[in-house]
């Protein structure tokens, strides 16, 4: 239909009457039923009586005539039953029936359901939707009526918009209102504006989302500005029409544009409106240098480095990143780009290691990569400064809780040495930069059990565990027990990965069927294998190395078949003197696993970077590995990696209790039998806050509104929260404001300190207090919080 016509019919709708609605006059008094075209007795414009009861304007015949092919249906009723029916809105264009357009706005629109209009990106992508005379399909909107539709997602491809299906998917007007039951009545699109669409990166970027004025909007609805690189939302505000942030633009995954979005959705989560921001074109202007380097560059192995780096760039530089080149294993990080020295230990990982190098990253915000550098090539001088490890028993046949003195000695001196109880791994002492450590303990026998073992752990300066030993057993009632119980290995020298043999025996007491020896790696308490129905029986099992040990041993376990456990032993020491080949039979050989964090003193909830790593002297396929990060307090696993070496997880610690402020995170390394092959403890991660409940450490802050006199309802109070003094990173801040009556908050505000929404008052008087908290946005259970403000409203 050209503008003419068009002209002429959309003139007769509101000028003249039509004969076709005389034909129907004669059923003014009949019973109206839902679904039906309308009109009055005194007017000739058209309404569409929906199935919620409203009626809904017809704003133009074009409109009318994409839902029906005449005005023959239309029903004529009284003017006094027409003004009875509320009004709803106006009537859109049926889904899939044409492409329209405004003059003020090139872009060219096919038509969803719900009034939802998307950009039909070009003109080739208009044919295949619409045909090579798509042209005369475009309809002029008037710039009054574009505001009965809204703005969705534009259409890159045909398989974004199938038409068939958009026009047979609806049947009635009714089935594409936007009337619903959560209050929204024709809701008009929003205006998404940026301050600037040209930045370098760094550089801070307004984006501001304004809902259009005229329009019934739900009692409850939120405006969410969220980043399509990261799915994320940035900003999200409350029962207001204009919502907006200021971020600063950087390059993320590689990407130099962005087109942000806004959504305008209703209280259930349903999104009513979503419109595209202009795009933003990002320049990364870094400039500047990085240099790394050590203080010494031939060291022995277990020997300490003293890593420095600098950087001559600080903008939009957020941390520097020190790696060991051998593996990419995360060894520290610095967040003061500009001064980062920090002292670590290395180790030769295998007997043919003789050189290594460490890397700098310098990274922005986002954790892009800015510039990266190398430390010269630094050269094992071939000692290992491992040392050697011995605990002690001043006795080792007691009485039930008699005092047994227990010495662990280390040949150097270290950062800590812990002596721990084999069975619960009971933590019995722990001594710090010492190279002997002493405790009495008072055992009390377990039941089932006729003796118990103790053992002693070397610890450096960063949490690795450099050696291992086990003391003597110490057996109860003055004997070492009226059952023979031995397990003898039949190698007392191996290489990490070898298999070793053993055999058990039980002697001195009368065996029954269904008893059973149960044999356990000592290390970390872990089933090998069993042996039952026989006195004496051969197991072969491999041993791995776990870290920096030199030795290991198992313990045999004698239990009868209730479970009830009758007397355990332990072998002699098996020593890891070395490593396998470079064969691989089937089975993934480990030499050694570590696990590094960071950060090691946090606020409770910050962010900390665990990576472990396992490594090996031969060629090694890590296909069927599986890593395990662990809580060490809790037990829970973190993260799993499948079929690879290194294992990254980012984890926020949170302290046991305002007592316990600590947190310590352990890898496991299982082959691809499933056996578990190593472990490792991260350092004991030290954190200054308990996240129990409210901190005042965090910040003090104030909540207030405006006007603060004379507020009535259905009217809009503008709330501000602000804090200071946090010792939160800016950038990981997150402010949230409540209302005493909803458990929700009704703004939240990431990146800052301050808060501001728009609040409704209501249709009747409230009471009310208001409240704001403040938190790591990474974790909300500390949290700092503002006095409570009551805020009352009357007529």
């Amino acid at each position: 239909m050209n503008k003419t016509l068009l002209t002429f019919v959309l003139a007769a709708l509101v000028a003249a009457p039509f004969s076709a609605f005389t034909a129907n006059a004669a059923q003014a008094g009949a019973p109206l039923q839902a679904n039906t075209a309308v009109r009055g007795q005194s007017s000739i414009t058209v309404y569409w009586y929906a199935n919620d009861g409203k009626r809904y304007v017809f704003p133009n015949a074009a409109t009318y005539y994409t839902w029906f092919p005449s005005f023959d249906t239309v029903r004529t009723i009284t003017d006094a039953d027409l003004i009875s029916i509320p009004l709803g809105g106006n009537v859109t264009y049926r889904p899939g029936a044409k492409l329209v357009k405004i003059n003020t706005d090139p872009r060219t629109y096919a038509v969803a359901k719900g009034g939802v209009l998307r950009h039909v990106t070009s003109e080739s992508l208009a044919a295949q939707l619409y045909g090579s005379d798509w042209r005369s399909d475009v309809h002029d909107i008037p710039d009054v009526y574009f505001t009965n539709y809204v703005v969705g997602t534009p259409i890159y491809n045909a398989s974004d918009f199938n038409v068939s299906n958009e026009y047979h998917g609806v049947t009635t007007p009714s089935d594409s209102l936007r009337s619903t039951s959560n209050g929204a009545s024709n809701l008009g699109y929003f205006n998404a504006t940026v301050s600037r669409t040209s930045v370098n990166a760094g550089e801070n970027v307004t984006l501001t989302a304004t809902l259009r004025s005229g329009y019934t909007l739900p009692s409850s609805y939120r405006i969410e500005i969220q980043d399509p690189r990261t799915a994320q939302s940035i900003k999200t505000c409350w029962n207001v029409t204009t919502c907006s942030t200021s971020l600063a633009m950087n390059v993320v995954g590689g990407v130099y544009n962005v087109i942000f979005h806004a959504r305008l959705i209703d209280a259930n989560g349903a999104v009513i409106a979503d419109e595209w921001f202009p795009k933003i074109s990002i320049t990364n202007g870094t400039t500047g240098t990085l240099s790394i380097w050590t203080d010494k560059t031939s060291i022995n192995s277990g020997d300490a480095i003293t890593v420095s780096a600098w950087s001559s760039q600080t903008f939009n530089a957020s941390r520097i990143e020190v790696y060991d080149e051998r593996d990419n294993n995360l060894v520290f990080t610095c967040y003061n780009v500009q001064n980062c020295s920090q002292s670590r230990t290395f180790f030769r990982r295998n007997t043919s290691e003789s050189t290594f190098r460490l890397y700098a990253q310098l990274k922005d915000w986002n954790g892009a990569v800015l510039r990266t550098a190398y430390t010269p090539t630094m050269t094992f001088n071939g000692t290992n400064q491992t040392g050697t490890l011995s605990l002690s028993a001043d006795r080792t046949s007691i009485t039930n809780g008699q005092a047994v003195v227990l010495t662990g000695t280390y040949s150097n001196a270290v950062s800590r040495l812990e002596i721990r109880r084999v069975d619960g791994d009971i933590l019995e002492r722990s001594c710090a930069n010492v190279s002997t450590c002493s405790v009495t303990v008072y055992p009390v026998r377990p039941e089932g059990r006729l003796s118990v073992q103790y053992y002693a752990s070397a610890f450096d300066a960063n949490g690795t565990r450099l050696a291992i030993k086990h003391g003597p057993v110490v057996y109860f009632d003055g004997h070492s027990s009226s059952v023979l119980l031995t397990i003898r290995p039949d190698r007392m020298w191996i290489a990490s990965g070898e298999q070793v043999t053993l055999s058990t025996f039980v002697g001195g007491y009368e065996y029954q069927s269904g008893h059973v020896v149960d044999i356990y790696d000592a290390r970390t308490n872990t089933l090998v294998a069993s042996c039952d129905t026989t006195p004496s029986c051969v197991r072969t099992v491999r041993v791995n190395r776990n870290g920096g040990e030199t030795s290991m041993r198992f313990e045999a376990v004698l239990r009868r078949n209730d479970g009830t456990r009758v007397v355990n032993a332990y072998s002699d020491d098996i020593y890891i003197n070395g490593s396998t080949g470079s064969s691989n039979d089937g089975v993934n050989y480990v030499n050694g696993l570590v696990l590094n964090a960071d950060r090691t003193n946090i606020n409770a909830g910050e962010l900390v970077r665990l990576t472990a790593n396992a490594f090996n002297s031969g060629t090694w396929s890590y296909t069927g590995n599986r890593i395990d990060i662990v809580d060490a307090h809790r037990g829970t696993i973190v993260k799993t990696c499948y079929d690879v070496s290194t294992c990254v997880a980012d984890v926020y610690p949170q302290a046991q209790s305002s007592t316990n402020l600590t947190a310590q995170y352990q890898a496991r390394i299982y082959d691809r039998n499933g056996v578990l092959a190593m472990t490792q403890h991260s350092p004991v991660i030290y954190l200054s806050s308990y996240a129990g409940g409210t901190n005042s450490a965090l910040g003090t802050g104030l909540i207030t509104y405006a006007p603060t006199d004379a507020l009535k309802p259905n009217r809009n109070v503008y709330l501000t929260a602000t804090f200071s003094g946090s010792n939160i990173p800016q950038y990981d801040a997150q402010v949230r404001i409540y209302t005493e009556q909803s458990s929700s908050p009704i703004a939240v505000c990431n990146g800052s300190y301050n808060c501001s929404v728009s609040y409704p008052t209501g249709s009747s008087p409230m009471t009310t207090r208001i409240y704001a908290q403040l938190s790591n946005r990474y974790s909300v259970g500390t949290y700092a919080e503002t006095p409570r403000v009551t805020l009352t409203t009357t007529w």
